[in-house]
């Protein structure tokens, strides 16, 4: 982006006003099938949010998920760091997560107390969660999965 004839680095955050958050899984990944079917299953256990968002993803309720679509079509590709192409990716409106009674099941890491500077602009949500929509194509189309 230029500032009059001066290039300047402009920083995105918080810019996703889509209403969706997104999760990408790589081929390869232990949540792939459950993925390319529409669902985000945890694989449950006792680990704590500051646990989970330390590395510790193995055993626990949560499933990552972000605002930016950016950071799911990366991870639909990469497992363990490694390039591996496309993967799926799962989208769900912000507004359907949370019961309309009880605790929230949307756990916002960016921007709080558990926050480790990743910059994936990370929620976790508690339990298995159902996607509206799939998309195996880095996002450019979205499939419904009702009836999948």
């Amino acid at each position: 982006m230029l500032a009059g004839d001066k290039p300047v680095l402009v920083h995105n955050c918080d810019l996703n006003t889509d209403g969706y958050l997104y999760r990408g899984l790589a081929k390869g990944h232990t949540g792939y099938d459950a993925a390319a079917q529409g669902r985000a299953v945890p694989n449950g256990g006792n680990s704590s949010i500051i646990d989970h968002v330390g590395g510790n993803q193995t055993d626990t309720n949560f499933t990552s998920w972000s605002d930016a679509l950016e950071v799911a079509v990366d991870h639909s590709q990469r497992l363990n760091g490694e390039w591996i192409g496309k993967g799926v990716i799962m989208r769900i409106r912000t507004a359907g997560i949370d019961p309309r009674v009880g605790p929230s099941r949307n756990i916002q890491i960016h921007d709080s107390q558990w926050d480790r500077g990743f910059f994936e602009d990370e929620h976790l949500l508690v339990g298995e969660i159902h996607a509206s929509e799939i998309s195996f194509d880095f996002g450019e189309t979205w499939a419904s999965v009702a009836g999948r």
